[in-house]
């Protein structure tokens, strides 16, 4: 003769606890944890031995062997090949991430070989490809990067040397070197020799100072027979 009703409690499943509020319901663990024995508690599941990962829940992630030549990762979880592809520095890893192909002419692989990236050499610099690993290098002194190639320095042209003096006009002077022409600035023209530019000058006071500019005698003095100076006026020739 039954005289009460009682409540039945739940057989909780490998992946399941008994929820700590009433006991009578089961709660699912976090991925990858397993209930104690006496399903109160989730705890990590683990695999002890090297070659085995943890297979799916519905079999309590009960430890499975990886296939031959398979290697469990650091987690467990799944079996994969081992990468043991060297690519060179002039290679990135195929999609299949177990061979390698080479990088276009110009690129070269990225820190982790999955890209091939642009060298973006700078305009003074030349592409190396007779290297083991291709790169970037400046052209010595007096060398220029080739326009065509970029992979190889060049002789940097130099200007046609003058025979002689160069033809200077009117308005412009040597240079230093007396190699080329130098336009004189506005107003001003070239002396007689072109080594120098000067002004008009035409003043009964005005001299022409070493620098080739114009300058007019002031108190009382006058241009000495040069007019590349200032002197004083000689009274006493005057009154004679």
């Amino acid at each position: 003769m039954q005289r009460e009703c009682v409540r039945v409690r739940p057989i909780c499943t490998c992946t399941q606890i008994y929820n700590p509020q009433d006991q009578y319901q089961c709660v699912e663990c976090p991925a990858y944890q397993i209930a104690n024995a006496g399903n109160t508690q989730c705890v990590d599941a683990t695999c002890a031995q090297d070659n085995y990962y943890l297979g799916p829940p519905a079999d309590c992630y009960a430890c499975r062997e990886c296939p031959s030549g398979l290697y469990p990762d650091p987690q467990r979880r799944t079996c994969h090949r081992l990468i043991t592809t060297t690519c060179t520095c002039r290679q990135k890893f195929a999609a299949d991430g177990y061979n390698c192909i080479d990088c276009p002419v110009g690129t070269h692989p990225s820190h982790d070989n999955r890209d091939c990236v642009s060298m973006n050499c700078l305009p003074d610099q030349i592409f190396r490809t007779d290297l083991a690993c291709a790169t970037c290098e400046y052209c010595p002194p007096g060398s220029i990067p080739d326009e065509q190639t970029k992979e190889r320095c060049i002789v940097s042209p130099r200007p046609a040397v003058i025979v002689g003096l160069p033809q200077c006009g009117i308005n412009s002077y040597y240079s230093w070197d007396r190699t080329e022409c130098i336009p004189c600035p506005v107003g001003t023209t070239a002396s007689a020799d072109k080594t120098r530019c000067i002004g008009a000058c035409n003043g009964s006071l005005d001299i022409i100072t070493s620098d080739g500019n114009c300058f007019t005698c002031t108190y009382g003095n006058v241009p000495d027979a040069s007019r590349t100076r200032c002197v004083k006026r000689n009274f006493f020739l005057q009154q004679e």
